[in-house]
């Protein structure tokens, strides 16, 4: 048996682990290839081809998805086998379990080995083939009835039958974090004046989304990554899929592509019970503050490992894209209006920095067009377009976020408040008041709205709902 990508010597590097996992599983197969699927990904996933040993058969594809460190949970992968086993009783489409294991001897780390499913799972593709063919509504629909028969499905003895509250459990990690966000702390509040009342519980996915279900054809081919189900409210998968972090910017709710009525309406369809478009939208709004804290501890890993990583940095900074989004959620137009004008900002910027000063020696290419070089170079791989990013957010730091901040301190100041922290805190000790003292001023209003606008302007200032 032989695996691998070949090595410098044009032979195939073995893994006889993988080999033997392998073998007792498909039978006398040989390795063709083995891929590594990366994008997004918390687990180690490879797409393995295999063939006949005895040759002239078909190639076949196998998934193998481990955690990346021995010491990981072992019973987290036995449970994802047994939700998927559960999951395809009910008819949701699922990839067939081949083999698990907690690691051991069968395979070092735990992992879960099933079939390939055909399909696309990348959102900014899905939405360019919905957008030229339509069927929006009819995904919607399917994605309600895929949901409702999650929510019937019966709860592994692996998983925490008590569950938790999402919204207190979501707020204690934001405040263990220590951000002091005016506009989270304000979206915190709405949430616990505004809960819905409670409908029971059930099995939910935990992340029913797009970029963790494969789609062929404008179908669910596959619902991937249970590894998040829990015991929880259903409407929380619902108002989840239908949050604006997993619509990438469309103005169509559910999952970028269909409407809430089409959505629920597939849900009632397939059995589940009748939801509230209220209730669906308080579940949004618990939705983007939810990718918002997640974005945080994502940056806060980026800042304490000695192993630093680019792309979680890149990712904490995206939770000024959920301030924006929640604030939105909650009714605030002004936000448009100061993002707009934070934008402007950013780019009167540089357009200044590009402007050749009077020392500047004609001779020599200037700032802009070195950095138009630096930029041009990188590449247009995955991890060069991360480098690129980060470039240019290092340059409006640089150009424009002194400046930009220090007008937001003075709107601190007009609001009296000494920094955002106290206007949080001040927000803070507002909660479970009357409505009266709940309010916010005009002036602690403009505040945020330019704290949130600088944030996201810096970070990124082509943040706009396509049309």
């Amino acid at each position: 048996m032989k695996s691998g990508a070949e090595d410098s010597n044009g032979e195939a590097p073995r893994n006889p682990q993988l080999e033997h996992l392998l073998t007792s599983v498909l039978g006398d197969v040989e390795i063709a290839a083995v891929t590594p699927v990366t994008a997004g990904a918390s687990k180690t996933i490879d797409i393995i081809e295999t063939v006949p040993s005895e040759g002239g058969g078909d190639v076949s594809r196998a998934v193998l998805r481990a955690e990346p460190l021995p010491q990981a949970d072992p019973n987290g992968m036995m449970r994802e086998a047994a939700l998927l086993k559960e999951a395809a009783q009910r008819g949701v489409p699922v990839p067939r379990v081949l083999a698990a294991g907690r690691g051991g001897d069968d395979y070092s780390v735990p992992f879960v080995l099933t079939t390939f499913v055909d399909g696309e799972s990348l959102a900014p593709r899905l939405l360019r083939r919905f957008a030229q063919e339509g069927g929006g509504d009819d995904f919607a629909r399917e994605l309600g009835g895929h949901l409702a028969r999650i929510h019937s499905m019966e709860v592994p003895q692996l998983l925490d039958p008590a569950g938790t509250d999402e919204h207190a459990d979501w707020h204690g990690r934001y405040r263990a974090l220590g951000v002091e966000s005016a506009a989270f702390e304000w979206a915190f509040r709405w949430l616990e004046e505004n809960r819905p009342q409670d409908i029971g519980r059930t099995l939910v996915h935990g992340d029913f989304r797009l970029g963790n279900l494969m789609v062929d054809d404008g179908r669910v081919t596959g619902v991937l990554d249970w590894e998040l189900a829990h015991v929880g409210d259903p409407r929380e998968d619902l108002g989840w899929v239908s949050a604006p972090p997993w619509r990438f910017r469309s103005t169509q709710p559910v999952a970028g592509v269909g409407s809430r009525e089409a959505l629920l309406q597939g849900y009632r369809d397939a059995g589940g019970t009748d939801i509230a478009l209220e209730d669906l939208h308080w579940w949004e709004v618990l939705g983007t503050v939810k990718w918002g804290v997640m974005c945080l501890g994502r940056g806060r890993e980026a800042a304490d490992l000695d192993d630093r990583s680019l792309e979680f940095a890149l990712i904490g900074r995206r939770f000024a894209e959920c301030e924006y989004d929640v604030l939105r959620q909650l009714g605030w137009d002004s936000i448009e209006a100061g993002y707009a004008t934070a934008r402007r900002t950013v780019a009167d910027a540089a357009v200044e920095a590009a402007a050749p000063g009077a020392a500047t020696d004609a001779t020599l290419p200037s700032a802009g067009e070195i950095e138009q070089t630096l930029t041009a170079s990188f590449g247009s791989d995955y991890g060069s377009r991360l480098q690129g990013a980060a470039l240019q957010m290092v340059l409006r730091e640089a150009r424009a976020g002194a400046r930009m901040r220090a007008h937001d301190e003075e709107l601190l100041a007009q609001a009296g408040h000494a920094s955002e922290g106290d206007l949080a805190a001040s927000i803070r000790s507002r909660s479970g008041a009357d409505a009266q003292a709940v309010s916010l001023t005009d002036a602690e209003r403009a505040a945020i709205d330019a704290l949130v606008s600088t944030r996201l302007a810096l970070a990124n200032p082509t943040y706009l709902p396509r049309t």
